[in-house]
């Protein structure tokens, strides 16, 4: 579509290279890099609503799905996408039991979603308040039908100290369902242990500490050298196994974060690392675990880098 509307382009600033192919070749390589950066849940959205819109476009306004807002054309083009909205109401249904409307925001979204796949096609879609009216008219209706606290947003619930602590006292040797005994001292005991203390003391999401289902280890995810100690003051990078032993109350593990969710290029957070103070004989103390962890998963020091902190068992067993 970008070539296609570069190649259309008949003002007096139109790109007419001499070779065609590379003015193809750049603007597929801009599109790509435009798609990559979008995810795939939302790249789900994205399509279900263009789904949604072309239809109602064909059999309600009967006229094409790709718009053009001008000032022109502004006021025409805010009719259509606050029809849009209300004709969304009668075609999707809440996935709430024993409720018939979706909450307002699911309606918003379809519209953003739209205006994301303008933006891919250089496309101007800032045709929203209208829209927005509308959504605010259904918010009404919707507190009045359902309540207002059902408009508040589900979120998860964090582990909480007592959780873990309790999670943590879970006996040596317990049956686990489908899964053997429980063993603290394994190379995988170990690491859940760790991963849980790093958890509940840093703050993380769950996705920041294990691979999400069908994502591959990469140099953007916390590999065991972003974990590193302050032992009696002095910056140890790869301690020896006397050094982990040794270790006294008041030294510190450090770990320096990957990106994530909120910081995707690691700008905001990697320059700070957090610091966990070592306190023995503390069951769920995070430099504690971390150092059990090591001890008893131990990684040679060349393949720091190329081991995710935590693991399932050493690499030559394919447990990374």
């Amino acid at each position: 579509p970008l070539y296609d509307l570069l190649a259309a382009d008949t003002s007096p600033q139109a790109l007419r290279p001499a070779n065609p192919s590379a003015l193809r070749a750049y603007s597929g390589a801009v599109s790509h890099a435009l798609a990559k950066r979008i995810k795939p849940s939302t790249q789900g959205l994205d399509t279900r609503a263009w789904q949604r819109w072309t239809e109602f476009m064909r059999d309600e306004m009967g006229s094409s799905p790709l718009r053009e807002d001008t000032p022109g054309s502004h006021a025409r083009e805010s009719f259509i996408v606050a029809s849009f909205v209300l004709w969304l109401t009668k075609q999707l249904t809440s996935s709430i039991p024993g409720r018939t409307f979706c909450k307002p925001s699911t309606y918003m979204g379809y519209v953003y979603a739209i205006r994301r796949h303008h933006t891919r096609h250089f496309k101007l879609f800032r045709c929203l308040g209208a829209a927005k009216g509308v959504i605010d008219a259904l918010k009404d209706e919707y507190v009045q039908r359902e309540g207002p606290e059902c408009l508040m947003p589900s979120r998860k619930e964090p582990i909480s100290r007592g959780m873990l602590r309790a999670m943590l006292a879970v006996p040596e040797g317990t049956l686990l369902s489908g899964a053997g005994t429980l063993s603290w001292r394994s190379w995988s005991g170990a690491t859940l242990r760790a991963q849980l203390c790093t958890a509940g003391s840093g703050g993380f999401r769950k996705a920041e500490l294990g691979l999400p289902a069908g994502v591959a280890f990469n140099k953007t995810h916390m590999s065991r050298a972003s974990l590193f100690w302050v032992i009696r003051g002095v910056v140890v990078s790869c301690p020896t196994n006397a050094q982990l032993r040794g270790l006294r109350e008041g030294d510190l593990a450090g770990l320096i974060v990957a990106p994530c969710k909120n910081d995707p290029w690691g700008l905001v957070f990697m320059p700070h690392p957090l610091f966990f103070r070592f306190v023995p004989d503390i069951l769920d103390n995070t430099a504690a675990a971390l150092r059990d962890m090591l001890l008893a998963c131990p990684v040679p020091d060349e393949l720091m880098r190329t081991t995710p902190l935590f693991s399932e068992g050493p690499a030559a067993e394919g447990g990374l």
